[in-house]
C-alpha cells in the first residue's frame, strides 16, 4: 500500500495537470486517500480484520493476492456488489525457479 500511495502521491506532485486538480490527501493508521476535485476518489486500506467495513467501491484491487483464499475473496464482494459495473483486480507475484513474473488471477 505505502509504495503505491508514494508513487501516486509523487506522480501527482510532479504534474500541474493533476495537481492542479487535487482536493486533499490523507495518510493515517494504515488507510490512506487521494481524492481530487470532480469527487474521484483512491482510497488504499490494509488487508486487516474490519478494514473496509462500510465502505464501498466500483473497482476493488487487491495487491499480493497469491495467498487469498476462495472464502477471503467472497467476504470481500460485498465491498463492490452495488456498484452499476463492478470490477475486481487480483495481482502478484509468482517465482518462476530464479525469475519472478507477475500473474494476474
Amino acid at each position: 500500500m505505502t509504495q503505491l500511495f508514494s508513487f501516486l502521491l509523487r506522480l501527482i506532485n510532479g504534474n500541474d495537470f493533476l495537481q492542479q486538480r487535487l482536493a486533499r490527501v490523507s495518510h493515517r493508521n494504515g488507510d490512506a486517500y487521494i481524492a481530487l476535485r470532480t469527487g474521484a476518489r483512491v482510497s488504499f486500506m490494509s488487508r486487516a480484520r474490519g478494514a473496509g467495513r462500510g465502505s464501498h467501491a466500483g473497482k476493488l484491487i487487491i495487491d499480493e493476492s497469491m495467498g487469498l483464499t476462495d472464502s477471503q475473496l467472497m467476504a470481500l464482494l460485498p465491498f463492490i456488489a452495488a456498484a452499476p459495473d463492478p470490477q475486481v483486480l487480483l495481482t502478484g507475484v509468482l517465482d518462476l525457479g530464479g525469475g519472478y513474473c507477475a500473474v494476474p488471477r
